[in-house]
């Protein structure tokens, strides 16, 4: 996530096969918090709600942010 000082953040996600072959990606700026662990928090779950719009099973996600994880 990357915050801005009027409280808008965002975030980005790429949804990728087993194989590394892309099918989907999304970028999304929301507003309203100036905490980056909730932004990041936030970031994922909007990915897991993008994993069960697609019916995926066996999923692996991966973040950058130490404290979420």
């Amino acid at each position: 996530a990357h915050l801005s000082d009027d409280g808008r953040w965002g975030f980005g996600m790429i949804l990728r096969r087993d194989d590394g072959r892309c099918v989907g990606a999304e970028t999304r700026i929301c507003s309203g918090t100036h905490n980056a662990t909730m932004a990041e928090a936030t970031g994922l779950l909007q990915a897991l709600y993008l994993v069960e719009w697609n019916r995926l099973s066996n999923t692996v996600i991966e973040l950058d942010a130490a404290t979420v994880v």
